[in-house]
């Protein structure tokens, strides 16, 4: 099928290559891997750190297979206990969850269709300045580190700021 983006986010702490990243997954597709605050559930976890240390493309490429066939992603681990019971749980709960991901799919295949900025479905976007704000494109392609802080609006002295971004 066609291949989609996935948002990944690796955190990394100080005990890095030898502990592994906290792993979390972006977007709203379906998947039986994933626990409520998106990360893979532990016997998956240990089958992406599987192997000792890793690259973070290892890692990236685990993620992928594990999102696109959970099933195929657990074939090369050691069958414990956990793992066994949760490919047994995960083989009904697959088809569904791929049949809800084309459904969303297909929705928003059908919406950019008729979206006013067709660009922004695109994978890959490079942004335009008539999309933003003037002040806050200048100051964002000025290099300057502060430069975006000039804009900034103080609402609640300490917590709440603002910035003209459109």
């Amino acid at each position: 099928g066609r291949k989609v983006p996935l948002r990944v986010r690796l955190r990394f702490d100080n005990g890095w290559p030898l502990v592994p990243p906290d792993v979390r997954f972006g977007g709203s597709f379906v998947t039986p891997v994933l626990d409520s605050h998106r990360r893979p559930f532990e016997a998956f976890r240990q089958q992406l750190f599987s192997g000792g240390r890793q690259t973070v493309a290892d890692i990236l490429s685990k993620c992928r297979d594990l999102i696109e066939d959970p099933l195929q992603a657990l074939q090369g681990s050691s069958p414990s206990d956990e793992t066994a019971a949760w490919r047994d749980k995960i083989k009904k709960h697959v088809d569904i969850a791929r049949e809800i991901n084309s459904e969303r799919l297909n929705i928003t295949r059908r919406y950019t269709a008729q979206a006013r900025h067709p660009d922004l479905f695109r994978h890959s976007v490079e942004l335009r300045p008539e999309w933003f704000d003037v002040r806050f494109w200048e100051a964002s392609m000025s290099g300057m580190p502060n430069a975006c802080q000039s804009l900034l609006a103080e609402h609640l002295p300490g917590e709440v700021y603002s910035f003209p971004l459109f």
